[in-house]
Formats: C-alpha cells, structure tokens, sequence
C-alpha cells in the first residue's frame, strides 16, 4: 500500500511540474500576444495617421454598391463635401465622366486582371470638373474584396500642360511666319533639341530625320562644311557665343542660305552646359542683296557715263555761250559801224517832217536793240525767265499791264503774276521803289 500511495504522489508531482510548464508557456504566449496586439495597433494607428494625412486622396468603396466604406481627409477638402455627405454618396455621383455601369464595369476587369492606372475628371461640390490621375486596385478586407483608389488632383499640371502646348504652337507658328529655327544641344549627353521650324527650314516635317552633326554635314555646300565645323567645334569647346552665315541644300535641292547664331548657358561655376542656337533663312535676303548690288553696279556705270556726257554737253555749251556773245559783240559793233554814220548823215539831210519822225523812230529802235539792259538785267538778277525779261522790257518803256497783256496775248492777272515775280528777283518786293523807275536805272 505505502509503495502504491508513493508512485501515486510522484505521478502527482510530474502532473504538477508538466501543469506547471504548460502554464508558464500559456502566460508567455499571453505576453506575446499582448504584445502583438499592441504592435498591431500601433502599426494601425500608423495607417490611420498615413492614411488620413497622405498627399492624395484615398478611398475604399464597394465595387457593386459603389459606396464608399472608408476615405481621408483630402477626399473631403478635394471634392468640398463633409464625411456624411459623402458616405450618403456613390462613387458615380463624384465622377464627371464615366457612368455608374462603366464603373462597375471596370471594377470587375481590375477584380479579374489587376491593378489600372487612368485620368478622369471629378466633378467638386461647387460644380467645379477636376482633372485626376487615379491607381485603382482591388483589396481584401475580412474576406471581402473591395476597390482602393489613390487619386491625385493633377488639374494645375493638365493646364500648365496645355499652355505649354500652346506656347510651343505660338512658337511655331511664329518661327514659321519668320523662317526661322531654333535648336539646344545638352554638352553633357551630347544630345539635340530641335525645333519644329528647324525640320521645315530644311524641307522636313518635324521627326523626319535626326539632326545630327553628321546630318548638317553632309546637306552644307561643300565649301561652307570646314568653316561650319570650325564654328560649332570652337562654340561647344570654347564656351563662346557667335553667329555664321552658310550655304546648304534642302530635301528637294534647292540652294538656300541660314544665318546661325549660338548662345552659351552656363551653370553656377561658369562651367558651359548646354547651347542655345537660332537659324533663320537669309536667301530672299542674300539674293536681294546680290540684285541690289549689280543695280549699284550698273547704276554706277550709268553715273560714270552721265558724268562723261555731262562734261560734253559743258563743253558744247561753254563753246555755244562764247559764239552768242561774239555774234552779240559783232552784231552790236557791226551796226554801229555801218549803220549809225549813214543814220547821222541822214539827219543832217534835207528831210521832211515826216521823214524826220520815221528817223527818229528808226534811231530809237536800233539804240534799244544795241542798248546793254537785256544783259545788265540778266547779270543782275539772275533767275528771270525770258518771259519775264520781255516783260520787264516793256515795264521800262512804260506800258500798263493792260497793254502788256493784249500785246502778249495774256490776261492782266498774268502780268501782274509776273511783275511781282520780277520785283522779288530784283530785290524790290518789300521795298517801296517803283519797278519801271528801277529798270530804267540799270539800263543806263
């Protein structure tokens, strides 16, 4: 019996030891457990903290009701609702393009073929679209599959996009109108950045051909490639701006001629980086250049030979001007020699009254047309016409200009015209000296 009761203690005490054991292992797996719990809900509080303060908005929503189960804060500053406005919501109620049947539609294709990235548009309390960039994925929640979006507001990039577009239009269009071209080339890759007005100023369409040095070899004239390699070696080495003129030839073979011009972009060490170029068409230029040039050419020879006839006809009329004074110098010393002694033997004739008067007349006539006014006047007021000279003439004898007039033919007004023409010339317009009496004074 005592043997018995003594192996039934000792069992009893392994039972205890093992009870013991099994308990120490319970309490640690308690312990580990609490401190799973805790990792996990410090790693939850992690997400929420991540999730509700995450630069985009994020939101859960049931991929058959399109209600949303869970979303950030940015949700609700993006699209301008409260929480329980949007929990009262769909997710088609926000989109400003797809209907709820594509949204579903599309939640099934990510269900069964994964992950998608799109741009969409939402529509804002205010009524306002907004552009979005949006990752949609599929996730399990207790066994439940739900959709998760991650959207990005992306309107300001969208509008900047697009009037870097329309810059780039303009700039286009504009280096059209000008034949002009423009081009940048990193130091660094090596690489080139034409413009669109660069392909068409070589009668390509933009992406045609690559623009390599080797390419604007092989299409510059001959005698322009050395001087042009020069050029581009010396810029892109030398870090120095600068400008060339070149020959080159178009995709259809025509010759044409471009002004180049480079400027040098450096960075905050000064080091050269990337160059900046500009290429504009000059032919219409250059051959209006060359046209201009044999004009000035010709038009110096036409001068040349207006200079040499210029000098004839000086000559001619120099020599014609020195015969008309000689012939007026024989004239007038002819009659006086061989008319003016018979005129005085005549008048101390034996004549009649009548006869008398007729000399007198006769004698008056050839002493007006011997007399010097005619060349006194023309010396002294150089510039009257001839017409103004006859007129002057009979101004001195003392006729009207009513007389004048119906000698010449012409109306008083003329006269008169004429008769303060010849008083400015003389001198006489602001002075008050009668015209006849002057006249008669520088004929004397």
């Amino acid at each position: 019996m005592a043997e018995e009761r003594s192996k039934t203690e000792l069992q009893l005490i392994e039972n205890l030891t093992e009870a013991r054991k099994k308990i120490a292992r319970l309490e640690a797996l308690l312990a580990e457990k609490e401190q799973l719990e805790e990792a996990l809900r410090e790693t939850e509080q992690r997400y929420r903290a991540l999730f509700q303060q995450a630069a985009d908005n994020i939101m859960v929503f049931n991929p058959k009701t399109l209600k949303p189960v869970a979303f950030n804060r940015r949700v609700c500053d993006d699209m301008g609702y409260t929480r329980k406005e949007i929990l009262s919501m769909t997710i088609a109620e926000l989109e400003a393009q797809d209907s709820a049947e594509e949204i579903v539609q599309r939640c099934k294709n990510i269900i069964e073929n994964g992950p998608q990235t799109i741009e969409t548009m939402l529509k804002t309390k205010s009524g306002e679209v907004r552009n979005y960039w949006v990752n949609i994925n599929a996730i399990n929640i207790g066994g439940q599959t739900f959709i998760q979006t991650i959207g990005r507001d992306i309107t300001d990039r969208k509008r900047i996009e697009e009037e870097l577009r329309l810059s780039q239009v303009r700039l286009n269009e504009a280096q059209d109108l000008a034949q002009m071209g423009s081009w940048e080339r990193d130091l660094k890759s090596g690489r080139i950045y034409p413009s669109d007005g660069l392909y068409r100023i070589f009668g390509y369409e933009p992406g045609e051909v690559t623009l390599t040095n080797r390419f604007l070899n092989n299409i510059i004239d001959p005698e322009h490639r050395g001087l042009f390699r020069d050029f581009l070696q010396n810029t892109y080495a030398g870090g120095r701006s600068g400008n060339y003129e070149f020959c080159f030839y178009r995709k259809d073979g025509a010759k044409r001629y471009a002004y180049c011009q480079t400027r040098i972009i450096k960075d905050s060490s000064g080091k050269p980086i990337r160059v900046f170029g500009t290429l504009k068409d000059i032919t219409e230029f250059k051959l209006a250049e060359t046209a201009l040039s044999e004009k000035e050419k010709a038009l110096r020879q036409q001068a040349e030979r207006l200079r040499e006839v210029n000098t004839a006809l000086k000559v001619l009329l120099d020599h014609r001007e020195a015969e008309k004074v000689k012939l007026e110098e024989n004239i007038l010393s002819n009659v006086r020699k061989l008319v003016f002694p018979y005129l005085n033997r005549l008048k101390h004739g034996q004549l009649s009254d009548e006869q008398k008067t007729l000399l007198e007349i006769l004698e008056s006539n050839l002493a007006q047309i011997t007399s010097q006014f005619t060349t006194k006047l023309s010396s002294t007021s150089i510039g009257l016409t001839p017409r103004e000279l006859e007129i002057a003439g009979m101004v001195r004898d003392g006729m009207s200009s009513k007389e004048i007039a119906d000698v010449m033919c012409i109306s008083e007004n003329a006269i008169r015209f004429h008769r303060f023409n010849i008083r400015k010339k003389v001198g006489l317009n602001k002075r008050n000296i009668n015209l006849r009496s002057y006249l008669q004074h520088i004929s004397q």
